[in-house]
């Protein structure tokens, strides 16, 4: 017979082999890792990247901010964060208005907006 959907899936739908021979492939088996990446953007470029091991929280997001984002703030820098709760973890805002910089929030749909007039999303 012809491969397991799955594993054609994991193969990234291009596990093909002649009807009759046998597909032999690697698949993770649900072993999976997350590695979490998160970085500023900013009109100029971006800055503060930082990778974990694991998923994002407030526990990971706030010495980031703090570690990572605000030594690279400048005076009247605006930090636009959307809605999401390990955005909302106590400190985040003190230590962004600390640094001089303003803090705001804003919806997914204006996420998309500020990306697309920075030129970082079609």
């Amino acid at each position: 017979g012809g491969a397991k959907k799955s594993v054609a899936a994991a193969a990234g739908g291009r596990a093909r082999r002649p009807v009759g021979e046998r597909l032999v492939c690697p698949v993770p088996h649900g072993h999976y890792r997350t590695t979490t990446l998160i970085a500023a953007v900013r009109l100029d470029g971006h800055g503060s990247p930082w990778l974990f091991d694991g998923p994002m929280n407030g526990e990971l997001f706030l010495p980031w901010v703090k570690q990572g984002l605000v030594p690279g703030l400048q005076r009247d820098d605006v930090v636009i964060l959307d809605n999401l709760a390990k955005h909302k973890v106590a400190g985040v805002r003190e230590a962004i208005e600390a640094a001089g910089a303003a803090f705001a929030t804003v919806t997914p749909e204006d996420c998309h907006g500020f990306f697309l007039y920075a030129g970082y999303a079609t």
